[in-house]
């Protein structure tokens, strides 16, 4: 009888103990439980970082001790706070970075002797674009990084963001799109994507959608 694709790496590894075959496991064992004052103290850095702009290696840090975490009730909530929470932060340097542009752009136009004064004002002008640009991009690599995250844990995390993704601004539900769509093959992932894209009126998120779905190497034909 043919051993299924799950049973096949128990038989090796049995037969390798029986042969006296010694080997190092290629995945590091899950880390021990947290103690509750390690909980508070992941759960208190957790909002701290990501509940403000920058940071962006303390935030990959929180994300990379919270998966450590696997599937504790703990760390999933974690997680989906993160979504939550990165997404409003990435939005908000977002609007800031629109704003600032704008201004700059409408002082070139206005601008017409170039005074030391206005020179030294466009400079500065300059200068904020320059700063909330750099944090924007910050903000996108967080984005990621927590999406990537999420795509590392289990499904029913992701099934939760979805549903809650339904409700929730447009940013929340950009990202919840670019979840579905690089886990098109769980249920909850398809029905979300295809809902999605015929319902999804704000420009933004089918603007996302579409960027996702130019990136995937296969399983769009469905949706097209």
């Amino acid at each position: 009888m043919a051993l299924s694709a799950r049973s096949r790496p128990r038989v090796v590894l049995v037969v390798l103990c029986l042969l006296g075959v010694s080997f190092t496991p290629l995945v590091s064992p899950a880390s021990a439980e947290l103690s509750g004052k390690e909980w508070a103290t992941l759960t208190q850095k957790h909002k701290d970082v990501f509940s403000a702009p920058g940071e962006l290696d303390e935030k990959k840090a929180v994300l990379e001790q919270v998966l450590a975490q696997g599937t504790h009730p703990k760390a999933l909530k974690l997680l989906g706070q993160a979504l939550l929470m990165e997404c409003t932060v990435w939005w908000k340097v977002h609007k800031e970075l629109g704003e600032v542009t704008a201004k700059y752009s409408e002082r070139m136009v206005e601008i017409t002797n170039y005074t030391e004064e206005e020179e030294a004002e466009l400079k500065g002008l300059k200068a904020d674009v320059d700063r909330v640009e750099q944090a924007a991009e910050g903000e996108r690599a967080a984005l990621v990084a927590v999406i990537d995250a999420i795509l590392a844990g289990p499904e029913a995390l992701r099934k939760n963001i979805l549903k809650r993704a339904a409700s929730g601004d447009w940013a929340y539900r950009a990202a919840a799109i670019r979840i579905a769509l690089r886990t098109y093959e769980e249920s909850e992932s398809k029905t979300f994507v295809n809902r999605m894209m015929l319902k999804e009126k704000d420009h933004r998120v089918r603007s996302v959608a579409m960027d996702a779905l130019a990136r995937l190497e296969k399983g769009w034909e469905p949706l097209v």
